[in-house]
C-alpha cells in the first residue's frame, strides 16, 4: 500500500462504497473524520495527563480505544454503531474524568464546560433530521450527564491540584483545543447540513421530473381514450345509417304496388326513426305542362296522420327554395309562428326544420319536410339525405309506372284508329317504346340502388339476416351467407331458413327467433366447433324485433360476430396467470408484485398468509399504501420508486419476534420491465426470513 493511500484526504474515504447510497458515504465520511480528531484530541489530552495528571491516563486510554474501535466499524459500514460509541460512551468518559479533576461542591470551570458543550455537539453533527430519533437519545442522553454532573462530582474523587485549571498555561491549553475541536464540529454540522440540503434539492427535482413524466403519461391515455370513444361512437352512427337505410329499403319493396302507402309508411318510418315532431312528404307535379307546383302527399304530426290536400308554388316558400336550390335547407332557432308562414306544417312552431329535395340525377322529384324540437345532428342529416336518394328512385319508378300504364292505355284507345291511321299507329309504337326504355332505364338505377344497400350490408363487420314472422328470409349480407355456406348451407331471400339447417340447430334458432318475436331483444356467446378447423370458435349473438309503422312485430334481425380471438385472449390470459400463481406460490419466500401506481397485481400464498396472521389482507387491485402504517409510508414509497427507476437492490432488517428472539429478514427489490425491456411496469419485492 502506498504512502499516498495513508494521507488525511485518503483516510477519510475509507468505507466509502460505490454501491452504498451517496447518503450513507456522505455519513461514512463524517463519521470518519470525527472519529479521527476525537483520536487526535485524546492523544493530546493524553500527553498532558502522562506530565500532569497521571491518574488520567486509564480513561483517556479507553476514550482512545472506544474512537479507534467507532472508527472500525466506520469503515467496516456498520454506521449505526460508530455514531454510537461517538456519542455516548465518549460523554461518559469524557464527564467521568471531569468529575475527577473538579473538587467537591465547586462550580464547574469554564475550560471544562467547553469540554462538554463539544459532547453535547456531536449528535447534531453525525445524525440529520431524518434520524431524529438516534439524534434526539444521544442529546437527551449527553445532556442528561450534564445536569446530572453534581451526582458524578460526588461520586469520583481525585487528588489534583485544580489551581492548574484556573490560571497558567493548562487553561490555555484546554480552551485552545477544544475551541478548535468544537469549532471543527460546528464545521462539520455546516458541511453535514449543506450536503443534506443538495441532496434534497435534487431528490425535490427528480420528484417534479417524475411528476410530469406521470401527468404528460396520464394526458396520453385521456387522449387515447378520447379518440377510442370517438371512434366507436363514429362506429355507431354508420350503422345507425346502415340499419335505418336497411329498413327504409324494406319498407320501400313491401309498398311497391301502393304509391299511397308507400309514402304514408316511409314519412312514418323516417318521423319515427329520428324522433322526430312532425313531418311532410311533397311531390314535385305538372312535368308535362306548364302547371308545375309542389304537391303535399302525406303529412304526420304528433303521432297522428292527417290527410290533407295542400299545393305550393315553386319558389313559395322554404318548399318552394328548397326546389329551386336543390340542396338540403337546415333551420334553427325558428321565430314564434314561423312555420304556418312558410313552411306549411301547422300551427306548431318547431325548434329546427330540415327539408331535403328527393333528388335523382340532378332532378327534383320531391321534397321532404321535418320539423322537431330537438335540433339534428350531422349523421341524421346524412341519413336523410342518402334515403332521399333512394326514395327518389322509387318516386320516379313509380312516375314511370303510372306514365306507362297510361300510355298502354291510351294504346288500346286508338287500337281501331290504327288501321286507319297507321302513321299514328307508328309514332304511338315509337313512343311506347321509348317509354319502355326509360323504364329499364329507371329499373336499373333501382337495382343499382339495391345492390348499394347489400354492399353497404356485406361491409359491416358483423354477420346480419333478416326474417318474417313465418321464418323466411328477408335479407342477409355476405358474412352470414359465407358462415352458413361453410356449414353447407345454402340460404337466398324468401326461403324459409329453419328448414335449411339441422334439427338440432333449427330447434334451438326457433327457440330464440321466437323470443325475439315476442318483442324482447337480448344477446348471448355463443360457442361452435368449426367444420373446418375443427376447433372451437366463438360469437356474440343479438336478436331484435322489427317493427311496422304502427308498432307491430313483422320480423327480427340477427347480428353475428366472430369473438373467438378475444375470447382465446381471455383464456390465455387467465392461464398464464394461473400458472404464475402457481409457480410463486411454490416458492418459500414471500413474494409481491405491485404496478406503476402501487396497486397490487399478484401476490403469493406465504406473503398473503404471513400478513394475515397480523390483521393485514392483501388482494388483487388494492393500493399497497392502504395496509402500510402512516408514518412508513414515505419510506416504504422511496423503496418503491427507486426500484421503478431501474434499481435492484435488497437489504436486510433486524428485529426481535414475540418471545424475544432476534430475527433477520431480508427484501430484495427487482424492476419488471414490458415488452422488449423498454419500459419499467411494475415491480417485485421478495422477502425472506434469514435465521
Amino acid at each position: 500500500m502506498s504512502v499516498e493511500s495513508f494521507s488525511l484526504k485518503n483516510i477519510l474515504e475509507w468505507g466509502v462504497k460505490p454501491d452504498y447510497s451517496d447518503d450513507m458515504n456522505e455519513t461514512i465520511r463524517i463519521t470518519n473524520q470525527l472519529a479521527i480528531r476525537s483520536i487526535l484530541l485524546g492523544v493530546v489530552f493524553f500527553a498532558v495527563a502522562f506530565f500532569v495528571y497521571p491518574s488520567l491516563q486509564f480513561l483517556l486510554v479507553c476514550f482512545l480505544l472506544n474512537c479507534f474501535l467507532a472508527f472500525i466499524f466506520s469503515v467496516r459500514g456498520n454506521i449505526t454503531v460508530a455514531r454510537l460509541l461517538l456519542c455516548a460512551p465518549n460523554a461518559v468518559l469524557g464527564n467521568i474524568a471531569i468529575a475527577y479533576l473538579m473538587p467537591d461542591g465547586q462550580p464547574i470551570y469554564a475550560s471544562l464546560i467547553v469540554i462538554q458543550l463539544t459532547f453535547f455537539m456531536t449528535p447534531f453533527v453525525l445524525y440529520s433530521y431524518s434520524e431524529r430519533f438516534y439524534l434526539f437519545a444521544n442529546a437527551i442522553f449527553v445532556g442528561a450527564l450534564i445536569m446530572l454532573f453534581p451526582y458524578l462530582n460526588n461520586a469520583f474523587h481525585g487528588d489534583f491540584d485544580t489551581e492548574t485549571f484556573k490560571s497558567g498555561y493548562m487553561q490555555y491549553v484546554c480552551f485552545g483545543v477544544i475551541l478548535v475541536f468544537l469549532t471543527d464540529s460546528l464545521f462539520l454540522f455546516l458541511h453535514a447540513n449543506h450536503k443534506f440540503r443538495e441532496r434534497n434539492s435534487v431528490w425535490i427535482e427528480e420528484s417534479n421530473q417524475k411528476n410530469a413524466e406521470l401527468e404528460n403519461a396520464r394526458q396520453d391515455i385521456e387522449n387515447t381514450l378520447l379518440e377510442v370513444q370517438k371512434a366507436h361512437k363514429e362506429d355507431e352512427k354508420r350503422t345507425w345509417i346502415a340499419n335505418g337505410l336497411a329498413q327504409g329499403a324494406a319498407i320501400l319493396r313491401q309498398s311497391a304496388d301502393n304509391e299511397q302507402q308507400m309514402f304514408d309508411d316511409m314519412l312514418l318510418f323516417i318521423v319515427k326513426y329520428l324522433n322526430a315532431n312532425q313531418g311532410g312528404l311533397y311531390l314535385v307535379e305538372g312535368h308535362d305542362d306548364n302547371d308545375l307546383h309542389i304537391s303535399l302527399k302525406s303529412l304526420y304530426a304528433y303521432e297522428r296522420k292527417r290527410h290533407q290536400q295542400r299545393r305550393i308554388e315553386i319558389g313559395q316558400g322554404l318548399l318552394g327554395r328548397c326546389y329551386l336550390e336543390q340542396e338540403t335547407i337546415f333551420l334553427k332557432d325558428v321565430p314564434q309562428n314561423y312555420t304556418q308562414i312558410t313552411s306549411g306544417l301547422g300551427a306548431a312552431t318547431p325548434t329546427c326544420i330540415t327539408i331535403v329535395p328527393l333528388k335523382l340525377n340532378d332532378a327534383v322529384e320531391g321534397l321532404l319536410e321535418l320539423a322537431s324540437f330537438q335540433v339534428l345532428e350531422a349523421h341524421e342529416v346524412e341519413f336523410l339525405e342518402r334515403l332521399s336518394e333512394t326514395l327518389a328512385s322509387s318516386i320516379r319508378n313509380a312516375h314511370v309506372t303510372q306514365r306507362t300504364q297510361t300510355l298502354l292505355a291510351r294504346s288500346q284507345e286508338q287500337a281501331e284508329q290504327m288501321r286507319q291511321q297507321e302513321e299514328m299507329m307508328r309514332q304511338n309504337v315509337e313512343e311506347l317504346q321509348a317509354t319502355q326504355e326509360e323504364m329499364m332505364r329507371t329499373q336499373q338505377v333501382m337495382a343499382t340502388k339495391e345492390a348499394n344497400l347489400q354492399a353497404l350490408l356485406n361491409n359491416i363487420e358483423a354477420a346480419v339476416v333478416s326474417v318474417d314472422k313465418d321464418y323466411h328470409l328477408l335479407t342477409i349480407n355476405k358474412r352470414m351467407r359465407e358462415m352458413y355456406r361453410s356449414k353447407g348451407v345454402q340460404l337466398t331471400e324468401g326461403v324459409n331458413i329453419l328448414k335449411q339447417l339441422s334439427a338440432e340447430e333449427a330447434a334451438d334458432r326457433k327457440e330464440q327467433f321466437d323470443k325475439a318475436l315476442s318483442g324482447e331483444s337480448f344477446s348471448f356467446t355463443e360457442r361452435v366447433i368449426s367444420p373446418v378447423t375443427k376447433e372451437p370458435a366463438y360469437f356474440d349473438i343479438a336478436f331484435m324485433p322489427i317493427y311496422d309503422e304502427n308498432e307491430n312485430i313483422i320480423g327480427l334481425t340477427s347480428m353475428s360476430k366472430n369473438v373467438t380471438e378475444a375470447q382465446n385472449l381471455r383464456q390465455e390470459i387467465e392461464r398464464k396467470k394461473s400458472m404464475l400463481e402457481a409457480v410463486i406460490n411454490a416458492y418459500d419466500d414471500n413474494i409481491l408484485v405491485l404496478d406503476r401506481g402501487y396497486n397490487v397485481v399478484l401476490v403469493n400464498k406465504g406473503y398473503r398468509e404471513r400478513y394475515k396472521q397480523m390483521g393485514i389482507e392483501y388482494y388483487d387491485g388494492m393500493n399497497v399504501f392502504q395496509v402500510i402504517a402512516a408514518d412508513a409510508r414515505e419510506e416504504w414509497k422511496g423503496y418503491y420508486d427507486r426500484t421503478l427507476a431501474g434499481e435492484t437492490y435488497a437489504f436486510t432488517l433486524e428485529y426481535k419476534d414475540a418471545q424475544g428472539n432476534p430475527l433477520r429478514r431480508q427484501y430484495a427489490f427487482y424492476p419488471i420491465y414490458g415488452e422488449g425491456n423498454r419500459s419499467i411496469i411494475g415491480l417485485a419485492l421478495i422477502n425472506r426470513l434469514l435465521n
